[in-house]
């Protein structure tokens, strides 16, 4: 399922940088229309088509923090060696995790005031 992407975020304030699979599309993207709806400043790579693993380093780098919507399609996700998932988890950056199943987080996550992680609950 394809959205109209959140116009790509490419200035200098504070951002948030937000990571989910493509199988969690549509939960995700509800999310954060109401975020960038509600003026938080975004950056994720579906705005901006198939970027290089350079610009996401980068984009991801330049955050505030990431917002990553975990789930059994991400932890795939990841294990296929896709750039964006084992950047975003092996970043030092601190991350809000929103939990769209029942994957356990695990403690590799260095995530903000939420050691368990959020639970989406429909």
């Amino acid at each position: 399922m394809a959205f109209a992407p959140i116009p790509e975020y490419d200035g200098r304030a504070p951002y948030v940088f937000i990571s989910y699979a493509q199988q969690d599309e549509k939960i995700a993207y509800a999310i954060a229309v109401k975020m960038y709806n509600e003026g938080f400043r975004l950056w994720s790579s579906a705005a901006c088509g198939n970027p290089s693993n350079m610009r996401i380093a980068e984009r991801l780098g330049n955050s505030a923090l990431a917002l990553v919507f975990l789930s059994k399609s991400y932890l795939k996700f990841a294990s296929y060696k896709e750039f964006e998932p084992r950047a975003v988890m092996n970043s030092p950056k601190q991350k809000i995790v929103i939990c769209l199943d029942d994957t356990p987080m695990g403690t590799d996550w260095n995530t903000v005031d939420f050691p368990e992680g959020i639970r989406y609950n429909p």
